[in-house]
């Protein structure tokens, strides 16, 4: 679903920008692009835990 909403925010911000199919509208969807990775590196450093596992600790199973 994630992947389906991203196609159609960058087709439509790629057709939006300039006449549909230039480059200037190309070049702002890569850019909402490059925004979007780096909000999402953000958030997920802020929410992995930091450190090592203690040893002899429960294993996880899925």
């Amino acid at each position: 679903m994630g992947g389906s909403i991203g196609v159609a925010v960058v087709s439509t911000v790629a057709g939006v920008g300039g006449a549909a199919g230039t480059m200037g509208g190309f070049a702002d969807a890569f850019l909402v692009c490059a925004v979007a990775a780096g909000g999402c590196a953000v958030v997920s450093a802020a929410l992995v835990p930091r450190g090592k596992p203690e040893p002899g600790g429960a294993v996880p199973l899925h």
